[in-house]
């Protein structure tokens, strides 16, 4: 582990180098550079930090030597995959980026190149896409002294982005894969804008925003939809701005839209953990219906009936039961197939009722004639999919009132009437603004 400490304003610059473990601390206004690096750094108190990646510009001498060095003392197999942190508390200033994110595969992984510098050709490593999604960079920032500071991470490959505890920030994070990204305790930002953001790896990925203020949040082209747990607990959306994200498409892959439970003290409190995600979505689906996207804003109205229906203190009738029957039928509204499936099942199940009342007909499901019974009286299914039907279109010739055909006729209307309005509703959403 190396150790360094300056009082110095100068200016560090660590280039194509492998640090297993160090600690650089400085005192007043000092910059550091570091490229093409790897190694956990813990960088304390600089006013900037930068960190860069080329693949497309590591020499080879440098690295020739640092790999036999590596490999000789088995420290790793492969440089490119070894997790890599870098760790800044209280810098007024943090840039992080690659050359370039989406790069072809090379037809040569070793070029022999002319460097103006030293005088001399000399070969170069090119890296495919392929070798940089094996790396295993991290980076977390975090500090409450500092006050403003400005962040900025663009075209890199992040196994882990965690920012937080900063007051006042300016952070332009885009055109970035990483498995894990997290924004905590965030207060009072002067600037945030995402874009551009989605999983590195989708099967075990995570994007959260806990207790932190994202009102003046920009969240532009975020594929949410490779994330496998998403959270925005306790932080303010409502007037954040959303524009061109991606979410799950299907409301039953929304169990990964999720967040944290709220744990005090040690305990776990599922009420009001249920409260800040119905409060969560609430506010998702505002911001989202005043960027105009109405289809997303839905998904997230059903998501926040899907926890308050899961609130203790509700009434059964008045709230219990409306909850359950919007979310059965039709999902609060966002899915017209599940209605129009109840429907037809209803509808069935009344037609199979409404047979077993006639007196000319006897349920035995080994007789074939019963089975052509049903394909005879095939037009009492239909009656029953009119709301307003009568009752004598449900009584054959022949046949004697019965009350339990009026009972029938009764339930029908009642119950597919309302299937109907679910239906027709989930069909209009698109028309509420």
């Amino acid at each position: 582990m190396s150790f360094l400490e300056t009082n110095e304003s100068v200016k560090l610059i660590i280039t194509n180098s492998f640090i297993e473990h160090s600690r650089i601390r400085s005192k007043s206004k000092t910059n550091i550079n570091i490229k093409n690096s790897f190694g956990n750094y813990e960088l304390i108190g600089f006013y900037l930090v930068s960190i860069n990646y080329n693949p497309n510009d590591i020499k080879l001498k440098d690295w020739k030597s640092l790999m036999y060095y590596l490999k000789k003392n088995k420290l790793i197999p492969d440089l490119l995959s070894f997790p890599t942190s870098f760790n800044i508390f209280g810098a007024k200033k943090i840039i992080a980026q690659s050359t370039s994110l989406f790069i072809p595969p090379p037809k040569k992984s070793l070029k022999l190149e002319y460097d103006p510098l030293v005088g001399s050709k000399e070969y170069k490593i090119k890296l495919s896409q392929s070798d940089l999604l094996k790396t295993r960079i991290n980076l977390e920032i975090r500090d409450y002294k500092i006050k403003s500071p400005l962040i900025n991470i663009n075209k890199i490959y992040l196994e882990r982005l965690v920012i937080s505890n900063l007051i006042k920030s300016r952070i332009n994070v885009s055109n970035i894969h990483a498995s894990l990204f997290k924004i905590n305790n965030l207060v009072s930002p002067q600037e945030l804008k995402l874009s551009n953001i989605s999983a590195k790896n989708s099967s075990k990925s995570e994007i959260s925003f806990s207790n932190s203020d994202l009102e003046s949040a920009l969240f532009n082209n975020i594929n949410f939809k490779n994330f496998s747990l998403i959270s925005f607990y306790k932080s303010t959306v409502s007037e954040a701005k959303f524009f061109s994200c991606k979410f799950p498409s299907n409301i039953l892959n929304y169990n990964n839209f999720n967040s944290l439970e709220h744990i005090d003290f040690g305990i776990v409190d599922k009420n009001i953990f249920y409260r800040d995600q119905y409060h969560t979505f609430l506010s998702l689906k505002k911001s989202l219906e005043k960027t105009g996207d109405i289809y997303e804003a839905q998904k997230m109205k059903s998501l926040a009936y899907r926890y308050l229906e899961k609130m203790k203190g509700l009434r059964f009738f008045q709230d219990v039961i409306p909850l359950k029957l919007n979310k059965w039928s039709s999902d609060h509204g966002i899915s017209p197939i599940k209605a129009l499936c109840w429907i037809i099942g209803v509808s069935g199940l009344l037609y199979f009722l409404l047979l077993l009342s006639f007196d000319h007909l006897q349920f035995d499901p080994n007789n074939k004639k019963w089975y052509s019974a049903l394909i005879i009286n095939f037009k009492y299914f239909i009656v029953l999919l009119n709301p307003v039907h009568r009752v004598s279109d449900l009584i054959p010739k022949g046949e004697e009132d019965v009350n339990s055909i009026y009972l029938l006729s009764f339930f029908s209307r009642v119950i597919i009437g309302y299937l109907y309005y679910q239906f027709i509703a989930a069909f209009r959403r698109f028309g509420k603004i």
